[in-house]
């Protein structure tokens, strides 16, 4: 029996040098649709233009409650290069509250006690700020940003249909601050939800891992962080 198709966030981590995707390789030996897609991103994303990475507002303390999301929308206004179809970058950023349980008061984001991740979302030529509830249309491209804080491993996950989890990227973090991952991924046109796990530790977390380790309470080695991202539904 066939097996399904993989996502297209996990073929693009396959293009992109991640080989830790059980099946998927024979899978695409014989799937002319994921080859045609495979085709299309061999080339990694360039990076966000300067004009982002320096903006003042990036930087601004913002008090942030436990249960909230911050999130803004910056001007469309700025170079936009896309060298390749996979290339991604957005002019809006998302700081995603960690789900952990806490009774301190609110803390300021930049300066958080936890780790912090950060969702770019391009879509056609619009940018927009995905703000943790709207659904990312067929073809839209998803880049990540992680701040690890202190600790020295980031890696994201994707649950496949068949509801395992695999690696879409991993890496060390080389310097403090926050990472701008390498990879990009587009979201295709099934109608179920993609699920990430975004994961920092001390020691790299194993895909077989990922389900037994996700419900127990973050520490001071291993931190994660689910996003979900459903999608419009009926669209060509």
């Amino acid at each position: 029996m066939k097996s399904p198709h993989p996502s297209y966030f996990a073929l693009d981590a396959f293009a992109q040098g991640t080989k830790n995707v059980p099946d998927l390789q024979e899978h695409v030996k014989d799937c002319a649709r994921c080859q045609a897609h495979l085709s299309r991103v061999q080339t990694p994303p360039e990076s966000l233009p300067g004009w982002l990475r320096t903006d003042s507002r990036l930087a601004a303390p913002v008090q942030v409650s436990r249960e909230s999301l911050l999130f803004a929308f910056f001007s469309r206004r700025g170079p936009w290069r896309v060298a390749v179809p996979l290339a991604l970058a957005a002019v809006g950023f998302v700081f995603l509250q960690p789900k952990m349980q806490s009774t301190r008061e609110p803390y300021t984001g930049v300066k958080a006690a936890t780790p912090a991740v950060w969702a770019y979302v391009k879509r056609g030529s619009a940018t927009f700020l995905w703000d943790g509830v709207a659904p990312l249309a067929k073809g839209d491209r998803l880049r990540l940003k992680v701040d690890p804080l202190g600790l020295p491993y980031i890696a994201v996950f994707s649950q496949n249909p068949a509801g395992r989890w695999d690696e879409l990227w991993f890496g060390r973090s080389e310097s403090p601050g926050s990472r701008l991952l390498p990879s990009a991924w587009q979201v295709d046109g099934r109608p179920e939800p993609e699920h990430l796990i975004v994961v920092v530790s001390s020691a790299k977390i194993e895909a077989n891992d990922v389900e037994r380790l996700r419900t127990k309470p973050a520490s001071a080695e291993r931190w994660f962080h689910e996003l979900t991202f459903k999608k419009i539904i009926g669209q060509p």
